[in-house]
């Protein structure tokens, strides 16, 4: 995984920003941002979720000196959807998504809020120096039981060089995993599929680790 950090001052920095004052729906929206509207927990009122990148200065996470080293921290937010009111904040995260390094690195995030009641949040890393690797991750959660559960994940990437290219996908609910490995530029390489058991663990909670990590 993509570890450039210090992870102790890292780690130190996003535990404080945890901790911080709640964002609104209006700053939110203030800052770049994407968001996604559906019913999350299935009473029939569209719910509201929003990755946003605040520019304040306090969502801004440090290795040291070097400016390169500097990280932009996403924040996502959940909002509760309620029949002739405003929405109301029912989660916000601030250290579960990864944060941006340096002037080589981007990441692209989309959100969707599924007609199955999941909240599916998606991520993409683009390196323009330092890696030919480009890796994408995919995490399902569910409402259940007070919270939002990990139930799906699945990751990705290729080589922008070969083209070689392979893909993991775990299904937490049945206690499957699917490995595929192929080549995205030469359909004459033939794909090879692999799936194995993994192993029954209590799911986690969305915000209990960084995605991506």
């Amino acid at each position: 995984m993509i570890k450039t950090f210090t992870i102790s001052i890292l780690a130190c920095c996003l535990s404080t920003m945890a901790t911080a004052q709640n964002f609104s729906l209006n700053e939110l929206r203030g800052w770049p941002h994407i968001e996604a509207e559906g019913d999350l927990d299935k009473d029939g009122v569209s719910d509201l979720v929003i990755i946003a990148h605040p520019d304040n200065g306090q969502n801004i996470a440090s290795a040291g000196e070097d400016d390169a080293e500097s990280a932009s921290v996403p924040v996502l937010s959940i909002f509760k959807g309620q029949r002739g009111a405003a929405y109301g904040l029912w989660r916000q995260y601030k250290a579960a998504l990864p944060p941006e390094q340096g002037e080589t690195q981007s990441i692209d995030y989309s959100l969707e809020i599924t007609d199955r009641f999941t909240l599916k949040i998606s991520f993409s890393y683009f390196f323009s120096a330092g890696s030919w690797w480009t890796p994408s991750y995919t995490y399902v959660y569910r409402y259940q039981n007070g919270d939002f559960y990990l139930i799906g994940e699945d990751s990705k990437g290729y080589a922008r060089n070969t083209g070689k290219a392979e893909e993991d996908s775990y299904n937490y609910l049945t206690h499957k995993k699917q490995h595929l490995e192929y080549n995205m530029f030469d359909e004459g390489v033939k794909p090879r599929e692999k799936w194995s058991n993994i192993p029954r663990k209590p799911l986690k909670k969305l915000g209990s680790f960084q995605m991506g990590d």
